[in-house]
Parts: structure tokens; sequence; C-alpha cells
């Protein structure tokens, strides 16, 4: 009975607690780019819904910089994209997102990403007056996912599961 219950905890709160997670941020978290770039792109670990404004841009004066046409992307349903303004400055932005995961769980967030010169300077750069772009940093786990949330609460109910067992066994010997 134990190792039943301890299987049905598992196989059973694994899909309820699996929320959409990020796998990829475009630009990455904290990378240093040499221009803004022409959208922000997330993709999530399943499919998502975007409604109501899913993906903001915040630029460094604290100004929406996108073009708020936030949406799932058509090619790829687990991604989500918003074009930005043409001819944004150089600085640091912030990257704000509130989905739905397939499970109607909201799944919310922010990032940061920096661009050091100013929009205007992309055609100098395509022309070869300009550098690549630096090496993102490496992106940080993603706290929204399944993760280490569903793993505690996985091993919490089969603690559950044993106490109660345990308890029986005890009543039923006493």
């Amino acid at each position: 009975m134990l190792a039943a219950s301890a299987v049905w905890v598992v196989l059973w709160s694994s899909p309820v607690l699996a929320h959409a997670g990020i796998v990829e941020r475009l630009p990455e978290e904290g990378a240093a780019l040499e221009n803004p770039p022409d959208r922000v792109r997330l993709l999530f670990n399943e499919p998502v819904e975007a409604a109501f404004n899913p993906l903001e841009v915040y630029g460094p004066g604290g100004e929406r910089v996108d073009e708020d046409n936030a949406r799932v992307d058509p090619e790829n349903p687990d991604a989500v994209v918003v074009d930005l303004r043409e001819g944004l400055p150089g600085g640091t932005y912030e990257v704000r997102y509130r989905i739905s995961s397939t499970d109607g769980h909201p799944v919310d967030g922010s990032y940061e990403f920096r661009a050091s010169a100013a929009a205007e300077d992309r055609s100098a750069a395509a022309a070869g007056e300009g550098a690549a772009e630096e090496p993102a940093a490496p992106a940080a786990p993603d706290e929204d996912g399944f993760g280490t949330g569903g793993t505690i609460a996985t091993v919490g109910g089969i603690g559950l599961v044993l106490a109660v067992v345990l308890g029986f066994v005890l009543l039923r010997r006493g």
C-alpha cells in the first residue's frame, strides 16, 4: 500500500505542478549588446497564452519602448515575441512578462539587458564599422518553472503519505 501510494503521489502531483518555465530569453538576461535589439523573444517549455500585454519592455528612462504588439509566435506556440521601436538609445532595458501556462497558472517576472550604443549606430555596424555583439551572460535559472518547487511538493507529498501510513500502522499495533 505504501509503495502504491508513493507512486500515485509522484504520478499525479507532477503534471499539476508543472507550470510554464522560460527555456530561452533573447536577448539573454544580463546581456551586454552593442545596439538595442529589434525585438524581444521568450521561449517557454510548453505552449503559453498571451493576453493583456504579456510582454513589455522599458527603456533607460523608464518609458515603455516596445510596439505594444506582444503575441504568441505564430510559428511556435511556446514563444512570445514583441517588436521594439526604432531609434532606441543605449542603456539598460527591463523586460517584464506575464503569461498563462496551459494549466491556467500565471507566470510572471522580469529581467534586464544592456545596449551600449544607440539604435542609429546599427547601420554603421552593418556597414562593417561596428563590432559584433559581446558574448551574453548566461541566463539565470528560472524560478517560475517546475524545477525546485515541484520537486519539493512531490517529496512533501511522499512524506505525507509515509506519515499517514506509519501513523495507521502504529495505531493498529497499539
